[in-house]
């Protein structure tokens, strides 16, 4: 005969639960900039102990400011920063901060930073709103009272507008720009393109800042500079050449240029490209024809 078992039936007592292990409370620590995530690249020393307002206008070019920052901290300057209204919509006045290294200006304050003497004043992107507001004497914002006080100081002051083709081609603007060449300001605008002027790239705006600023410094030079392969005939079917491929020559040309010469580039065959555009590149097919351009 089978015999009945009593049943077994799992209790507290006979089978514990598992205990679950209580999670470390971690503190998070605060988002800071580290230093060493915004180093750059030092490139030249030609705005070394320059100190650059930058001012930031609202056009949607107002994206590139990052670069434009770290490409003027790669050649020494000490850039300050105001942003304006219209401009903290399109960038974060956080990212901007990341790219100077210092909080930008974005509202009125007691310190009045914006009236600080400076070595240069860069406005990019540049409206419309903001050259007709400085032609004019508009002081309703910080950035439009950095701009007076700069003209007043006769502060080098460089305005990269950025628009769109019809706003450009209307003749209100043209004005603008000829007021502000006279009165000693320099107005850089970028290439045509898809319907709207574009802003130049951050390595061409610097440059042309570079010059403004160190072209005002004594004993500046006109310089040629003779650069890429070139050949000489020997007779009517044979020549010599050399194996150059120019980029040594656009190196000199380019610093040259940043720190404010007068620079004629006289360039042969070249396999390599200069980083921005020069003022004044001649080519010459041969050794006679570079000869006679300088």
């Amino acid at each position: 005969m089978w015999s009945h078992m009593p049943a077994c039936v799992a209790t507290p007592s006979m089978s514990p639960a598992p205990t679950v292990p209580k999670r470390e409370t971690v503190a998070r620590k605060p988002v800071t900039m580290d230093s060493e995530d915004r180093a750059v690249e030092r490139r030249s020393g030609a705005l070394t102990g320059c100190k650059v307002l930058l001012g930031i206008c609202g056009g949607i070019a107002a994206v590139d400011s990052v670069r434009l920052l770290r490409e003027l901290r790669r050649h020494g300057a000490d850039a300050t920063v105001i942003m304006s209204y219209s401009a903290q919509r399109v960038i974060s006045p956080l990212a901007v901060e990341w790219a100077a290294g210092v909080k930008p200006v974005t509202e009125w304050g007691a310190e009045m930073a914006q009236l600080e003497p400076h070595d240069a004043v860069l406005v990019s992107p540049a409206t419309r709103r903001c050259l007709a507001a400085h032609v004019h004497g508009v002081l309703d914002t910080p950035l439009q009272m950095a701009l007076s006080a700069a003209r007043g100081r006769r502060d080098p002051i460089m305005f990269v507008p950025s628009m769109h083709s019809d706003l450009f081609d209307d003749p209100v603007t043209d004005d603008l720009c000829q007021a502000l060449v006279a009165e000693g300001a320099s107005v850089m605008w970028g290439e045509r393109e898809e319907g709207r002027y574009k802003t130049p790239d951050a390595v061409q705006i610097v440059a042309d800042l570079c010059h403004l600023v160190n072209s005002r410094r004594p004993e500046r030079r006109r310089v040629a500079v003779t650069l890429g392969r070139n050949r000489s005939r020997v007779d009517a079917v044979r020549w010599i050449t050399n194996s150059s491929s120019g980029r040594t020559g656009w190196g000199i040309a380019e610093h040259l240029y940043r720190m404010g010469h007068s620079v004629h580039a006289v360039a042969g065959e070249v396999t390599s490209q200069a980083a921005f555009k020069l003022p004044f590149v001649t080519s010459a097919d041969d050794a006679d024809d570079m000869l006679g351009a300088l």
